[in-house]
């Protein structure tokens, strides 16, 4: 590791709802890299508020056939003073649908979103 390579940060420079990556080192270059998404692959992107409400909330996507689910947290910094913001996504490959989306708050709030769009980006109220 001769850069330190410290701080992964997911950002969207394209607004695409695709997560892009800007890789912060302490001894080298900040290195970006935009996600052009080769294969065409679906996502789902959730921006989540930012607010007491969401710290360590937690996302989970279900799909109809059972088969994936994923979770993910959200962050709210890690080094550098680096935040991650609250923008969450799933990539589901050549899946077209998905079942659900549970948003677990703080305080055991659970907030449902059934059958979501995919590939935009989802703002949570």
């Amino acid at each position: 590791n001769k850069n330190y390579n410290h701080t992964p940060l997911l950002v969207d420079f394209t607004g695409n709802g695709i997560s892009d990556l800007v890789w912060i080192n302490a001894l080298g270059p900040i290195v970006g890299y935009i996600n052009k998404n080769d294969e065409n692959n679906n996502f789902v992107s959730i921006k989540i508020p930012r607010n007491t409400k969401f710290v360590n909330a937690t996302v989970t996507l279900y799909l109809f056939d059972n088969t994936f689910q994923v979770r993910q947290n959200i962050i709210g910094g890690i080094g550098f003073g680096g935040d991650q913001g609250h923008l969450l996504s799933f990539g589901i490959g050549k899946k077209t649908e998905v079942k659900q989306i549970i948003i677990l708050t703080i305080y055991n709030e659970e907030i449902i979103i059934k059958n979501p769009k995919i590939n935009i980006i989802i703002n949570i109220k």
